[in-house]
């Protein structure tokens, strides 16, 4: 049985896309935004960054590829089907990062496709809508493994309306410490976006909580990094 997995990634030079993202709510932007297969559920599919030959030359495009996954939920093989020559080894590089659910029975063969694109640049007085990207699973120097709860999407740092109208956007870096039942015991701001926002989304941070996926509870609390992208977004083509 076959089916098949969609990614589209957008250049890091213009849109940094974290793992696992979670968008606002009422998003419509591009984004890396995979289409579970009825086979293979992903778990983790970054990319690696837009290739520097194919942002000189403004190349975009899709690239389709034949992946085995084997029993650890890893991509054991790739083949390319077919895509522009400048953006084959990037797509490459990205299926030795994903990770599935381990199929039953492995290894399983699946068809992915990864497209590059540029998005329309975009400035806080002419979007229409606000976007925030965070990460769901954090792996810590220790090498634990956390997930977000559940119900963290209702809990999403806020992104007023005024901040982003004034241009305020971009990528924020929390270290979080999280203790062995899962709360945020300590939050700091290892890379800022704006004062105000850092304050709030750190206030925010203070009440989410972690459910340990791997790793030893014993070496609790430990440290993660959480990646969080602020950023507008223009009406599409059509929209308006």
């Amino acid at each position: 049985m076959r089916s098949f997995l969609g990614l589209l990634l957008l250049p890091v030079s213009l849109l940094l896309c974290a793992p696992y993202a979670m968008p606002q709510k009422g998003s419509r932007s591009p984004q890396p935004n995979p289409r579970p297969p009825s086979r293979l559920v992903p778990i983790k599919t970054p990319n690696v960054p837009y290739p520097d030959e194919a942002l000189k030359k403004h190349v975009e495009g899709t690239v389709v590829l034949s992946i085995t996954v084997n029993a650890q939920g890893k991509v054991s093989d790739a083949k390319v089907i077919s895509g522009p020559p400048e953006l084959i080894q990037a797509a490459l590089d990205s299926t030795r990062l994903w990770e599935f659910v381990p199929p039953a029975p492995p290894p399983f063969t699946d068809t992915a496709s990864v497209s590059y694109a540029f998005p329309k640049p975009c400035t806080g007085p002419e979007a229409d809508r606000e976007e925030v990207e965070m990460g769901s699973r954090l792996t810590s120097e220790r090498g634990n493994v956390v997930g977000v709860d559940e119900q963290l999407d209702s809990h999403s740092p806020a992104y007023p309306q005024q901040v982003w109208q004034a241009g305020v956007a971009g990528r924020m870096v929390l270290s979080l410490t999280v203790d062995s039942g899962g709360h945020v015991t300590q939050v700091s701001v290892v890379k800022s976006v704006s004062s105000d926002l850092d304050r709030t989304t750190a206030a925010t941070a203070r009440s989410w909580r972690f459910k340990l996926l791997s790793g030893d509870p014993r070496t609790f609390p430990d440290v993660f990094l959480l990646g969080i992208e602020f950023r507008t977004a223009c009406p599409y083509r059509g929209d308006r």
